[in-house]
């Protein structure tokens, strides 16, 4: 009895609770503004452009990433007297942009028959830019023996039969105009101006001597 009255007198054991202060929310960042990028598109460019006498349709034609390349060499061909017309074409392939405006000279040299035509006709191809380079260096020996080619022939070949073409004949025209192939420069030229124009060169010398 006595044991039971002490234990009601003791005061109730301390229950401890842990409180955690509760954290605040985390903030969300800023979403990152997304810095202005430069664009053809741009009010200036447009109003550039347009005062180069292009229009609305040229203007079209040409590719955004090319535009800038159009307006940076656009005095130089016009002084070599290219329209704009031949400046949207040649823009097809960008890299001829610069190097007709840089060799345009040095081409009429070595093609001096050459028209603005033959010219952007050639530029405006794939590996168009090259091509020309390559009838810079070419062209001179082309002309002479053993396959004497005019100016027309060797921008067909270049026209049609790309880089390749011109530096196949270049190499091998020794042996496709010698025996025992002897062919004519008129095969010659047949023969590498289309795609793959070097490697149907390459079959002929490989399989003609056979075949006869």
């Amino acid at each position: 009895m006595q044991s039971a009255l002490r234990a009601a007198d003791e005061p109730p054991p301390t229950v401890r609770v842990a409180v955690t202060a509760a954290r605040p929310p985390r903030a969300k960042p800023a979403p990152r503004r997304r810095a202005a990028q430069p664009s053809d598109a741009s009010p200036a460019t447009q109003v550039d452009r347009r005062t180069l006498g292009y229009s609305q349709q040229q203007q079209e034609k040409s590719k955004p990433k090319v535009r800038s390349t159009v307006a940076q060499h656009h005095e130089a061909l016009v002084g070599h007297g290219f329209t704009h017309a031949h400046i949207v074409a040649l823009s097809q392939h960008p890299a001829a942009l610069g190097t007709v405006a840089v060799t345009y000279q040095h081409i009429i040299t070595a093609l001096p028959e050459a028209t603005h035509e033959d010219i952007v006709g050639v530029g405006k191809q794939w590996s168009g830019a090259r091509a020309l380079e390559a009838l810079l260096t070419k062209a001179g020996e082309l002309r002479g023996p053993p396959l004497q080619l005019d100016t027309g022939q060797l921008l067909k070949i270049a026209r049609r039969g790309g880089v390749t073409a011109v530096e196949a004949v270049h190499a091998s025209r020794n042996a496709l105009t010698g025996a025992p192939l002897n062919l004519t420069p008129d095969q010659v030229v047949a023969i590498a101006s289309h795609d793959g124009g070097k490697q149907a060169l390459e079959t002929v010398q490989r399989l003609l001597p056979v075949l006869c």
